[in-house]
């Protein structure tokens, strides 16, 4: 169930204004409102979902979905953090040497062994 989603989702906006801020700046994975929550307020998450493709599926109750988000009032929309990866220079480099090096030097030696 979608419940689960967004209760096990590390980071999460919670809010139309929250979701709509994140679906604008590319940053939700997916979106979820309300059944139960009044169209004039979710309108505009589901209108910028539309727009930035961002995919919204709809749950049946404005309680549970602040209860999935660990919160003691009601949530009309939910939006999931999209998991994104950044490799600078200084984590990119042991990295590097752990895994790139021993197959350096095995094709090293693997060419010097063709060679003789």
């Amino acid at each position: 169930m979608s419940y689960h989603r967004i209760a096990d989702a590390s980071e999460r906006y919670v809010g139309v204004k929250a979701t709509v801020k994140a679906i604008s700046a590319e940053l939700a994975e997916e979106a979820y409102i309300a059944a139960d929550a009044d169209v004039l307020v979710t309108k505009q998450v589901i209108d910028i979902a539309k727009r930035k493709r961002t995919p919204l599926t709809t749950v049946s109750s404005m309680r549970k979905l602040g209860k999935a988000c660990g919160i003691e009032v009601n949530a009309a929309a939910v939006a999931i953090k999209k998991v994104t990866m950044f490799l600078l220079a200084g984590a990119c480099f042991p990295l590097v040497r752990t895994l790139l090096l021993p197959i350096r030097e095995h094709l090293e030696q693997w060419s010097y062994k063709m060679l003789i």
